[in-house]
Formats: structure tokens, C-alpha cells, sequence
């Protein structure tokens, strides 16, 4: 907070003043001067170069405070910095933080839910190729990568992105910058279904990182998945001791509040999700989720533009069925989740979540057919559905969804050689994803 307050006072010197706390009359001010700037401007590629030191010097401190109001999550300060240093860019021309600044431009879009944002994270990482220097690469990637790509790419790419990002940051001593695209690296590789194992060693550096760190904001971020990930491959096999493991969130969870960090707090209300889907305690899971919705509103509308959003409705959706036998009104809510994350998959044309979603709405499908099946005939389409949706699991790598789905089918379908097969399937996709097989054992016998 003092670099900001700093930085605002510099530039206050430089003759370019900004509010301290902007409202949404100088967001839309300042989006409309880039907008108005853009048609004059089309081919940024070809602007001047800068040379002017105090035009320099105030892009260099736009770029610093773009860091900083991104690290404390300053919600009304982040976005107008980076249509400062947008407008600027397309005023005075291009200096070595016009690709920071144009990747900005590109995150304020995505928020907006633009699909401009590609094109310009695409023009950004042009500008960084052809006038950028070194020490701004890593913070470019990871904004384009948590940000920008997945809109149009897979999510694989993002993979690339974090991994050059992390090393460009590590070799510029961005402690920061580092952990966080770490942390953003493990997410997206966790969701895709990576080895335990290998996210295993990935969270344990992230933690030695974060042990060095003062920072709370990666912490936050990162502590609700590194926990889970420690309960998924614990080898004792007790449910109330792998709870328990989560615990330590509810310190966090008031500073999360504290600080206004939503990238904390969303984290926290799903990965607590996913822990109780996992350890199948779907109870907890449905509890967690109308809590989410109910108590943080706009929190979840938040949620619904994150990568997470699909594998989320999937969590909730499965528990939900899961408890229909014991309740009409869950069966009522697993169908509207359904449609939902049905309407939701339609909008993600060429879109990287695309797979993923598709992955959730195919298991949800199965579940549904399952539980309303009536006769032998059904009991086929059912036993079909089931299949097209582990093989829509496999063909996109999604291994741990794959399990899900042969685990739920050993318990749902009525002909015991496919239960006796389904079982050893999952105990198999299991294993190879490196969960607790004695949990998976322990969940069979229940």
C-alpha cells in the first residue's frame, strides 16, 4: 500500500494525476478515451518509440502500480490503472511497458467478458517479442495467461504461458510474481487432471516459496488447494483427520474478508467443494454451495467468469444427485444445475473451457438418467450414457473426472457384473491418479 500511495504521488509530480479511490464515472471516462484513441490508432504496432524521460518515467510507474493494486486485489484502482497506461500507450507512443500496458487493456476486457481481450493479449505479446524488455515478461504471461487465453485457447496452453512465466520471473528475482503464476500453474494442472504425484511436488515448492513470503494475498490463494491436495493423498484412510486438514482455512477466511480478496475467498468456498466431492460427503458439499450463493451473491457472479465455474456446478450437481433418494428437492436442484451448466457450456464456442464443461455436463447427464431409469431397456441407455461420459473424461485427460464417474456407476446400476466392474475401474483410474485407494475401498464398503 505505501508503493501505491508512492507511486500516485509521482506521478502526481509528473503532471499526471489519478484519484485515489476511483469511482465507476472514471472507469467509464477513461474507457472511453482508449475506445475514442483505438480508431485513430489500429495498427499499434506502427506507433513512435518513446524518448521522452518523463514520459518514460510515468509508463515505468504505471507498470509498478499495475503490480501492485493486481497484488492487494484493489478492485477499483487495478482496472483504472490499466486504462491509464492504455491511453497513454496510444497517446505517446510505444516504450518498453507498452505490451504490460496492452495486456492490461486485455484483462479489463476479459472482465468485461469481451472477446476483444484475445486480440489484444495476442497484440501485447506481439509488442513484447519486438520492443519489451526481460524484466517484464513473467507478469505478461501471467496476466495473459490466467486472464486472457483460456478465453479461445486450452487450457494446456495456459500451462505454457505459467511455466515461462515462472522461470522469466524467478531469473528477475519477482518473488511475487513467481509464486503466484506457481500457484496458477498447480490450479490449472490439478483441474486438468494432472498426477498427484507430480502436483504433489509442484505444491510442496510452492510452499517452501510461500514459507519465505510475507505476502498474504498468494497465501490466501494458494493454501485451500495445497491443503486439499495433502488430504487426497493421505494414506491413513481417516475421514475426520483429512477434514480436519482444512481447518486451518478458517483463520484465513476472516483476513480473506478483511482485505476484500475474492480470489481467496472463491477459492475457499471451492476447494472446500471439491474436498467434501472428492471424499464424497455430500451433504457438506450441497451446505457449502448455498452458502456461497446465498450469503455472497456477488462473490459468485465473480465466480461465474473463473475456469473453475463448470467443475464447480459438476461437484454440487453430482452431490445433489446423490441425495435425491432422500429427497425430491435435491432432485429438483441437480436439474436446474444441469440447465445451467447446459446454457453455460452453449456460450463456450472455440472456447478453452470448453472440454472441461463438456466433460461436467456429460457426467451430470449420466446421473440424471441413471436415477430416473425405469426397466432393463433403460437400464442400457443408462449403462451407455455412462460410458459416453468416461470416454468423454478420457479423451480430454480428465482422470480424476473419469474416476468420479465409474465410482458413482459401481453404486447406481442394479446389474452386479458391471458393479464389480465399475468398482475396479475406479480403483484402477484411482490409483493412476495417485488418490487414497483405502479411502476409495472405505467409500465401497459404506
Amino acid at each position: 500500500q505505501d508503493a501505491i500511495d508512492l507511486g500516485l504521488d509521482l506521478l502526481e509530480k509528473l503532471n499526471e494525476r489519478m484519484p485515489r479511490k476511483p469511482n465507476t464515472s472514471d472507469h467509464v471516462k477513461e474507457f472511453l478515451s482508449v475506445s475514442l484513441q483505438l480508431r485513430r490508432h489500429e495498427d499499434m504496432l506502427s506507433l513512435v518509440r518513446i524518448h521522452d524521460a518523463g514520459k518514460l518515467a510515468v509508463m515505468k510507474i504505471l507498470r509498478l502500480l499495475c503490480q501492485f493494486t493486481f497484488i492487494l486485489q484493489e478492485d477499483n484502482l487495478f482496472p483504472l490503472v490499466c486504462l491509464r497506461s492504455m491511453s497513454l500507450t496510444l497517446q505517446w507512443g510505444i516504450s518498453p511497458c507498452a505490451a504490460s500496458a496492452v495486456a492490461s487493456y486485455a484483462v479489463v476486457l476479459g472482465i468485461r467478458q469481451d472477446a476483444r481481450s484475445v486480440r489484444f493479449g495476442r497484440l501485447a505479446l506481439a509488442i513484447h517479442e519486438r520492443y519489451s524488455d526481460t524484466e517484464d515478461e513473467g507478469f505478461l504471461l501471467l496476466l495473459l495467461g490466467r486472464f486472457v487465453c483460456h478465453w479461445r485457447q486450452s487450457m494446456r496452453t495456459q500451462i505454457d504461458m505459467f511455466e515461462r512465466a515462472i522461470v522469466s520471473a524467478s531469473d528477475c528475482k519477482q518473488v511475487f510474481v513467481a509464486s503466484m503464476t506457481a500457484y496458477y500453474h498447480l490450479e490449472v494442472a490439478f483441474l486438468l487432471g494432472k498426477r498427484l504425484g507430480d502436483l504433489q511436488r509442484g505444491a510442496a515448492s510452492l510452499s517452501r516459496s510461500l514459507a519465505n513470503q510475507s505476502n498474504e494475498v498468494v497465501k490466501g490463494a494458494a493454501l485451500p488447494l495445497l491443503q486439499l491436495l495433502s488430504c487426497l493423498q493421505r494414506t491413513d484412510g481417516n475421514t475426520k483427520s483429512l477434514s480436519g486438514a482444512l481447518l486451518d482455512e478458517n483463520k484465513f477466511s476472516v483476513d480473506c474478508r478483511a482485505r476484500g480478496n475474492d480470489i481467496a475467498r472463491c477459492n475457499l468456498y471451492y476447494y472446500q467443494i471439491a474436498h467434501a466431492f472428492f471424499f464424497q460427503n455430500w451433504q457438506k458439499a450441497v451446505n457449502l454451495y448455498d452458502s456461497f450463493q446465498s450469503e455472497h451473491r456477488q462473490l459468485y457472479k465473480t465466480f461465474k467468469t473463473h475456469f473453475l465455474y463448470p467443475p464447480l456446478l459438476l461437484h454440487v450437481g453430482v452431490a445433489h444427485y446423490a441425495l435425491a433418494k432422500s429427497s425430491s428437492l435435491h432432485t429438483k436442484h441437480a436439474k436446474r444445475i444441469l440447465r445451467e451448466l447446459s446454457q453455460f457450456t452453449v456460450g463456450l464456442t472455440d472456447d478453452g473451457r470448453q472440454a472441461t464443461a463438456s466433460v461436467c455436463v456429460a457426467v451430470l447427464e449420466a446421473e440424471h438418467a441413471v436415477l430416473h431409469r425405469n426397466g432393463v431397456n433403460n437400464e442400457e441407455s443408462c449403462y451407455s450414457l455412462l460410458e459416453t461420459a468416461m470416454s468423454t473424461c478420457r479423451n480430454n485427460q480428465l482422470l480424476q473426472y473419469e474416476a468420479v464417474v465409474a465410482a458413482r456407476a459401481s453404486t447406481l446400476l442394479d446389474d452386479q457384473s458391471k458393479v464389480q466392474l465399475y468398482r475396479a475401474r475406479a480403483r484402477l483410474l484411482y490409483e493412476q491418479w495417485g488418490y487414497v485407494v483405502e479411502s476409495v475401498d472405505h467409500k465401497f464398503e459404506e
